[in-house]
Formats: structure tokens, C-alpha cells, sequence
């Protein structure tokens, strides 16, 4: 009961003293960070994730042990994090390596395998509805994962994955500027130089001349 309090407790100081943008509908436990300036939509859940700055997440989204950077974009009924069961053991079965399994019953002492591994989603990530994303993963700076999508491994920077498994389609810019925007780190910018140089984000050879010249 007293856990519950300070939960409710912690997500009320978390929604009005540090000005959450989250819907009454959605839920996260003591562990996550959010930033003021994310923005979660209706009956999201989520555990130990962190969510930085102008990024948000769809309706009834699911998240479990992630870290999520700047200026994403995920879509609704996705599911990312999802816990692994042991292939080697006799049992599939929780109740057998983990201490903490749904049926809340102590077997074992301790967890005897690791289900569950962080999730790192770069910045500028778009996400489509109905996506799952395997635990461990990490999905970098820029990249595109089709709706529907079932991601088993790591995608790299800029890159446009779907199907199931999520394969490459394409990606979205060249080597070369994949370099530079890697380089650039734009996310990073002050939110002063981002409204500075909102109109070269739909030009992308004013962007790089402007942004190369000024350093």
C-alpha cells in the first residue's frame, strides 16, 4: 500500500511540479526519467526508461528498460523491450530461474538468468505503430523502423528497416552525410540555435553549407 502511495505520489509531482506532458491515462514506475519536454500520449506503461527532450510516445505503447533519445518519434501499440525466456533450460517456464516471476511465488532465491537487457534508441528515431523491439537492442541516430516491424538486431545510423524480421531497405541519406550528421550532432544544439535554423531542416544543402561554414 505504501508503495502504491508514493508511486501515485511521485507521478502527481512528476506531472504538475515538474511539468510532465503525459495523458491521466498512462502510467510509469519510480525508476524512469522523463524530461518536461517529452510528451506521452493515452495508456502508455513504462518501466526504467529514460525519455529526453521533444521526443514522444503513442497510445498504448509499451516499454520496458530503455533509453530513449532526443526528437523521437514513436508511434502507437508498440512494444519495446520485451523479456527473453531461456532456450537451453528444461523449462521455458519463470517460475523456475526467476525470483521474480508473475505468479509472485519465491522457487528460486535469486534470478538465474537475465531476462531482460537495456534497449539504447538514438535520436531522431522514428518509430511506426505496431512495432516490437527485442530486448538489447540499440537503434541509432536517424533511423526509420517500418510499421509493423519485429526488430531481432541492431540497427545502424540512418537506416529504413521493415518486415518481420525488420530487414534494411534503404538508407535514408549517403555515407557521407550520414558521417556529417553524425558529426554535427544536431540534437544537441541550444533550443535558441534550433529556432535559429528551423528553415534549413527541409534544406538539406543549406544545412550542411550554413552549419560547415559557421564552425
Amino acid at each position: 500500500m505504501n508503495k502504491l502511495f508514493n508511486l501515485i505520489r511521485c507521478q502527481l509531482y512528476d506531472r504538475f511540479k515538474n511539468n510532465i506532458k503525459a495523458s491521466l491515462f498512462s502510467y510509469w514506475d519510480l525508476k524512469c526519467t522523463i524530461s518536461s519536454k517529452s510528451k506521452i500520449k493515452r495508456f502508455v506503461l513504462l518501466r526504467n526508461v529514460e525519455l529526453n527532450e521533444y521526443s514522444y510516445i503513442g497510445s498504448r505503447t509499451k516499454i520496458l528498460n530503455t533509453k530513449i533519445g532526443k526528437y523521437c518519434s514513436i508511434g502507437p501499440d508498440c512494444r519495446i523491450g520485451l523479456a527473453k525466456h531461456p532456450l537451453n533450460f528444461i523449462s521455458t517456464s519463470p517460475i523456475f530461474y526467476s525470483d521474480k516471476n508473475p505468479f509472485n511465488k519465491k522457487w528460486v532465491k535469486y534470478n538465474n538468468y537475465e531476462e531482460e537487457k537495456r534497449i539504447i534508441i538514438g535520436n531522431d528515431v522514428w518509430i511506426g505503430s505496431n512495432v516490437i523491439v527485442k530486448g538489447g537492442i540499440k537503434i541509432g541516430n536517424g533511423a526509420v523502423i517500418g510499421a509493423g516491424a519485429v526488430v531481432t538486431k541492431e540497427v545502424s545510423p540512418y537506416s529504413i528497416v521493415a518486415g518481420v524480421p525488420a530487414k534494411l531497405i534503404k538508407k535514408r541519406f549517403d555515407e557521407k552525410t550520414i558521417k556529417q550528421l553524425e558529426k554535427v550532432k544536431w540534437w544537441n544544439w541550444s533550443e535558441e540555435k534550433m529556432k535559429e535554423n528551423k528553415d534549413l531542416f527541409l534544406n538539406n544543402e543549406l544545412f550542411f553549407k550554413k552549419i560547415f561554414y559557421d564552425q
